[in-house]
């Protein structure tokens, strides 16, 4: 935790900051900054937590329960709460005031995404103060994972990777789709997982893009696309995308899905430090392009305490990959002139040498 402070107080003295307010609300894809900073995931509504330059960082969380629980496992040991927001706030406020930060500049981590009400309070009561949006330098601090925090990765890519074989154990024509999903998620339960997405993609012939989990009994001949993305006991999230027949796979399917592999191949080998994230689009693109197939946009995302770590890959997006990223993807191919296609995707780790796979269980065609 000492290493992420230096990293951002650096920023911070780069950017002219006296202190930083990170917000975080209680939602997969937006709880991160908290977490990343306190240690502590947020049971429901919206937290802050205050780093100034000089002195030790405050948590505030939303009441007398959270409060009792940040304290079981948070980095931070001030912890403040409040049953209603303005209260929250109002902590928020005062320790800023109390470390007479009121004159100086002050950064919000997620500030786009702050309730109105609540940065509108903090600017008419901190009228002195200048804020200004911190997130861009909080995400390039967080995307750099360290070897410790890596390996936290892993274990929650062992976790999917026990879900996935677990599924293979029960699978079979005449199961119903909510069946399976069930014993995946008590799977993933018993091994400290409490947030999942599970989607996918199932029948003789699909888009292969990818859905809720339904009622459905599977039947010989059919294809079934299953996707799994949660965070581990750690706080740090993964995701596999994995194909299944039943049966002999479609051979129509079997080669859309060698096309698929391939073009996942393409993007893997670009995944390099100084490589910028458009061109591992613009790569993959190209491959699906050359192989006849049509190709979606959204091609992946980062990973870590939160659900794709605010890093899109999309080929808009002119980061530059560094050593220590972790980034799912997952592409979704299709046949130009049908309804078939396929989405297959992994997680990995950037680093000098290439990229990790954060997954043991190998990309193929799993026949039940």
């Amino acid at each position: 935790m000492q290493r992420r402070f230096a990293l951002l107080r650096s920023r911070m003295k780069s950017a002219s900051l006296a202190g930083l307010i990170l917000f975080s609300q209680a939602q997969p894809g937006y709880s991160g900054a908290v977490l990343y900073v306190s240690r502590y995931r947020l049971t429901t509504r919206r937290g802050y937590v205050l780093l100034p330059m000089d002195s030790e960082p405050i948590l505030f969380v939303a009441g007398e329960t959270q409060k009792v629980n940040a304290r079981k496992v948070s980095f931070i040991t001030d912890i403040r709460s409040s049953q209603k927001s303005w209260g929250m706030l109002g902590e928020l406020i005062s320790a800023v005031k109390n470390l007479n930060l009121e004159k100086s500049k002050i950064g919000i981590v997620n500030m786009n995404t702050m309730p109105y009400n609540d940065l509108k309070l903090l600017s008419e009561e901190l009228s002195t103060i200048t804020f200004c949006d911190a997130t861009e330098f909080f995400d390039q601090v967080r995307w750099s994972k360290s070897e410790e925090e890596l390996e936290l990765l892993r274990e929650t890519a062992k976790i999917l990777d026990g879900a996935f074989l677990k599924i293979l154990d029960i699978l079979k024509a005449g199961v119903d789709e909510r069946e399976v999903v069930g014993e995946v998620v008590k799977h993933l339960v018993r091994n400290g997982v409490d947030e999942m997405i599970i989607l996918s993609a199932k029948g003789p012939s699909f888009s292969g893009h990818l859905g809720r989990p339904e009622h459905h009994r599977f039947s010989p001949g059919e294809h079934y696309i299953f996707s799994v993305e949660a965070q581990g006991p750690s706080g740090y999230w993964s995701q596999m995308v994995r194909f299944i027949s039943f049966g002999p796979c479609d051979e129509e399917y079997r080669d859309l899905f060698l096309a698929a592999k391939e073009v996942l191949r393409e993007g893997v080998e670009t995944l390099l430090p100084g490589v910028r994230i458009r061109d591992v689009v613009k790569k993959m693109v190209h491959a699906a392009h050359q192989r006849g197939l049509k190709i979606g946009e959204w091609i992946g995302h980062g990973m870590g305490v939160d659900l794709g770590d605010n890093l899109d890959v999309v080929i808009t997006n002119e980061n530059e990959i560094t050593e220590g990223m972790v980034i799912t993807l997952h592409p979704h191919v299709q046949l130009p002139k049908s309804e078939k296609g396929i989405t297959l995707g992994d997680t990995f780790a950037v680093t000098s040498k290439g990229a990790e796979s954060l997954s043991s269980v190998e990309i193929e065609v799993y026949t039940v």
